[in-house]
């Protein structure tokens, strides 16, 4: 694969991870104004949901960007 196209899969594959973590921050602070004082969002719970998908799509990216086409 070309350097390029190693670089870009590399720099989405950032964002992907950049994403992952931000959300659930973002998530947060913006239902935080909904709940009450003692209400709590369950993130514990939450967390590895939010990262499965982006995990799936980041392990695609690596596996295209290393060239290796055996892996699907």
């Amino acid at each position: 694969m070309e350097t390029a196209k190693r670089r870009n899969r590399t720099k989405i594959n950032t964002i992907y991870w950049i994403t992952a973590m931000a959300v659930p921050i973002i998530l947060d602070l913006g239902l935080e104004a909904f709940s009450s004082e003692g209400a709590r969002f369950p993130w514990v719970i939450l967390i590895p949901f939010l990262f499965v998908g982006l995990l799936i799509a980041s392990n695609k990216l690596i596996t295209e960007a290393s060239g290796d086409e055996n892996d699907s």
